[in-house]
């Protein structure tokens, strides 16, 4: 959702300063790639149309890219921004 842009969580341990969220990604594809900040988390097939994830966000600004191929071969792609606060 568009609307997920605002999101707190608590962190794993002290020396692990991710918080691990389940993320879902609807999709008409047959399955999903999702990176965060740039590293890539997971492929997950789409059953009854999502994908799901999970992310182990951090403080501050986290980029979730989620890129799937058509049948013509095509990447497309949708990219969300994510505030998040430990």
């Amino acid at each position: 959702s568009k609307e997920w842009n605002f999101r707190t969580g608590f962190a794993i341990s002290n020396s692990n300063l991710t918080s691990i969220q389940t993320v879902l990604v609807f999709s008409n594809q047959p399955s999903i790639i999702l990176r965060h900040n740039g590293k890539f988390i997971a492929e997950a097939k789409t059953v009854l149309g999502i994908a799901t994830f999970e992310v182990p966000f951090v403080a501050g600004e986290n980029i979730l890219l989620a890129s799937a191929k058509t049948n013509a071969d095509e990447e497309i792609t949708d990219q969300l921004m994510v505030d998040f606060k430990l």
